[in-house]
């Protein structure tokens, strides 16, 4: 009775509790895009750039300090019973109040360093003004992990729409107030930065006012406050290294570009408005790759504990190479589709097509980053702990060095040729792993892991080509080189809905995924 009710519990978090976290995950994450419009358009590429450059390095910050503690949170406390879940909260509280002091510190004293680091010191201020958002998401995330463990994960998606909503109304009072003052792009790009503070400050006094539903404060013995900070930190781990996937990679970019950019000879007044068109892409990339690393938060908790059991084993295997094969159809026609549409989104998002290019070469590194993005947590679950770790130095050293010699040579163009080279030998290797070890220690499918390989690339990009098919027809019937604005905007969406149907059509007919696979996510 106890294992069924455990069950019950989990079903009901990994099914609709994963179902809200993704909702609120996209919605927030489209508002997170759709904020940075108003930004780049009022305020330029320059201060777009400074805002690019910045943001990355508190994400990997935010990363590190939260560390999958959400994840890691809702899975031990929905195995607890009542009187044990305020142990575990108070030591999550604890771990990430410590981790959030000590990173906060470090951002606003290391601030200075970086600026001089990167080649522009107009970021300082930014940084600073991130640091004191460094002090409270730590602790918004671990009320949104409780709450996710008691079953209430609507309270974590609320918060999440709730941070992101006042972050961007400050960041837009913050534009509009800045510009009419003519402030300087380093202190419009600080002033903006102060949304993220204030957004995380709101989540955390909404969410406290929910009050926990736990019992009584107590006082716990030390020793057993560490013991619960391990296991959580030892579960949180896969989460941890997935949400760092596209920031550590960002930030690379943000500490080599504007250097190599000036070094070539560029005018540093025109760095960061170049970094800015670099940049125009990264939100949509994100967008897709944290949408698919939280499907994977949502489901690989349970599934993991279900693997104590022996005749679940050979439901695991399938269960991580089916995730993996839906991060690579979600990448390839992701990747597909900002291709095709590039100059549309462009003009839609940004009112020109400047760096079209660039654009184009980085949406093909969408495919890798969230085949990478979704690699973490199973390689994690697979009994690979260390690998991700390797690929994330390896995606990251070998950004840095591709840097230096395509950055000089052709520009942000060649930033974006060794995105695609760097992200592309880790994942790789991740994915050769991911299938062997599901074959050799999970007892998977009896396939051999060619043919496996081969059922995830041929359906992909099979209907990757018909969906080009399907836009470029498009294109010709219904795009003008004289389109406004608004009429790109409407050809975009409509774009974006054909060609969304067209890829999931085709990938069903092909039997890229079957409607028994799909019953194993349950």
């Amino acid at each position: 009775m106890i294992g069924l009710s455990i069950q019950k519990r989990w079903l009901k978090l990994s099914g609709y509790g994963a179902l809200w976290l993704t909702a609120a995950t996209l919605l927030t994450k489209l508002i997170g895009v759709l904020q940075k419009i108003p930004l780049q358009n009022l305020a330029g590429d320059a201060v777009f750039g400074i805002y690019n450059v910045v943001y990355p390095i508190y994400q990997l910050m935010m990363a590190l300090a939260i560390a999958g503690i959400p994840t890691a949170l809702a899975t031990y406390i929905a195995l607890l019973r009542p009187d044990e879940r305020q142990r575990t909260f108070q030591a999550a509280l604890y771990m990430s109040g410590a981790a959030a002091l000590l990173l906060a510190i470090a951002a606003y004293w290391s601030a200075p360093l970086i600026g001089r680091w990167i080649g522009h010191e107009e970021i300082v201020s930014s940084l600073r003004v991130l640091a004191a958002a460094l002090l409270f998401t730590p602790i918004v995330a671990v009320y949104r992990g409780y709450y996710q463990g008691i079953e209430d994960a609507r309270s974590s998606s609320w918060s999440q729409l709730l941070e992101q909503l006042v972050r961007v109304a400050c960041m837009v009072l913050a534009l509009m107030f800045g510009l009419a003052q003519h402030w300087s792009e380093g202190v419009l790009a600080a002033a903006v930065m102060w949304g993220s503070a204030v957004g995380a400050i709101a989540a955390l006094f909404w969410l406290w006012l929910r009050k926990p539903k736990a019992a009584a404060k107590t006082d716990y013995p030390f020793m057993q406050i560490v013991a619960e900070s391990r296991r959580l930190f030892t579960m949180a781990l896969p989460a941890a290294l997935a949400a760092i996937v596209v920031p550590i990679v960002a930030v690379v970019d943000a500490f080599s570009i504007p250097r190599l950019l000036e070094t070539a000879g560029m005018q540093a007044s025109d760095v960061m408005a170049q970094y800015g068109i670099y940049s125009r892409i990264q939100p949509l990339i994100q967008l897709v790759s944290m949408i698919l690393a939280a499907l994977a938060a949502g489901f690989l908790p349970r599934w993991i504990k279900q693997n104590q059991d022996q005749r679940e084993k050979v439901l695991l295997g399938k269960r991580l190479l089916l995730l993996h094969r839906l991060a690579w159809m979600a990448g390839c026609g992701a990747a597909v589709g900002l291709y095709m549409l590039a100059e549309p989104i462009n003009m839609m998002l940004y009112k020109d097509a400047v760096g079209i290019e660039t654009f184009r070469w980085l949406s093909l590194s969408t495919l890798m980053s969230c085949v990478l993005a979704m690699q973490a947590p199973l390689l994690q679950g697979a009994g690979l702990s260390r690998l991700p770790i390797w690929l994330l130095i390896i995606a990251a050293g070998g950004k840095a060095v591709l840097n230096s010699w395509l950055v000089p040579i052709y520009g942000i163009t060649g930033a974006a040729i060794a995105a695609n080279l760097s992200l592309l030998v880790p994942a790789s290797i991740g994915a050769v792993a991911l299938y062997a070890v599901v074959k050799r220690n999970l007892k998977g499918p009896e396939k051999t892991s060619n043919f496996l390989l081969l059922r995830s690339i041929v359906p992909s990009v099979f209907a990757g080509g018909v969906m080009a098919l399907a836009l470029y027809i498009l294109e010709l019937i219904w795009l003008q080189a004289d389109m406004g604005r608004m009429e790109m905007t409407l050809y975009t969406l409509i774009a974006v809905l054909v060609g969304a149907l067209v890829y999931s059509l085709t990938v069903w007919t092909v039997r890229g995924v079957t409607k028994q696979e799909l019953t194993w996510l349950g």
